[in-house]
């Protein structure tokens, strides 16, 4: 799964795994509305473990991480991870769609999964808060509101798109700190290289 910005146009995508691999995949499902994209390749057996997602909606104020790559000709292609918290439970205007959340993210984390401190996929980093227009409106700028599409949606994707394959059984991390889950969670994150 990632944003449907990620991939809409794209002659070719291909999924980069941790060790470099290269596979190539394909749309199989779009939920344009909510700016999601289901992916699938050839072979589910070149893939590694999928993340859990989680069912009830997160907390206000939980702690969540995102693994992804930012700017990855500048940063490199290494999986990058950040921490927040879950700021509010609705997006701009209250849009009830999504998180808005405190993790630090940039241009390449969109796509990326959002999880929470049990490992479980919560939501999808979508965008962030265009601080240029906040602070042409209010002299400020904000910083680190970044928003999420909630699992919900990513549930619903995965069960309107016919012809995609039934789910493999899912990761179930055993780590309790951030450095240990991210270290069990980092190989199921792929980069999506959308040409």
């Amino acid at each position: 799964v990632t944003n449907n910005h990620v991939v809409s146009g794209s002659k070719t995508l291909t999924l980069i795994r941790s060790d470099g691999t290269r596979i190539n995949a394909r749309v199989v499902g779009r939920d344009e509305e909510n700016d999601l994209a289901l992916l699938t390749v050839d072979d589910p057996r070149s893939l590694p473990p999928p993340l859990a997602l989680r069912a009830s909606p997160a907390n206000l104020g939980s702690g969540v991480f995102t693994i992804g790559f930012p700017h990855p000709d500048l940063m490199g292609h290494s999986p990058k991870v950040t921490e927040g918290i879950v700021s509010a439970q609705t997006g701009l205007h209250d849009d009830e769609r999504y998180y808005q959340i405190s993790v630090p993210v940039q241009a390449g984390n969109s796509g990326g999964p959002l999880i929470d401190m049990e490992g479980r996929v919560i939501g999808v980093v979508t965008g962030k808060l265009n601080a240029l227009a906040v602070f042409q409106q209010s002299g400020s700028l904000p910083e680190n509101v970044n928003y999420a599409i909630k699992s919900k949606l990513i549930t619903d994707l995965l069960s309107n798109t016919t012809g995609s394959e039934k789910p493999r059984g899912s990761m179930q991390p055993t780590g309790t700190t951030l450095a240990e889950l991210t270290a069990e969670i980092k190989d199921s994150v792929m980069m999506v290289l959308a040409q």
